[in-house]
């Protein structure tokens, strides 16, 4: 049985940095969609960040998961 880390099977890699861009390249729509969602207008700087403390958490929790 080979002993190989999974960092350096090419398909693993390629996988996993295909998800990256896909989460990193739909942040900023997610954003957009969100504070049409919650009714956030562009000059309401305290939602914005109450907003981005919850996308934070969240991120933060499903890290840990």
């Amino acid at each position: 049985m080979k002993d190989k880390s999974w960092y350096t099977n090419v398909k693993f890699v390629a996988i996993i940095a295909a998800v990256c861009c896909l989460f990193w390249g739909s942040s900023y729509p997610a954003i957009k969609i969100g504070f049409l969602l919650f009714d956030i207008s562009p000059e309401d700087i305290p939602s914005k960040f109450v907003f981005a403390g919850y996308r934070f958490t969240l991120a933060g929790l499903a890290l840990l998961l």
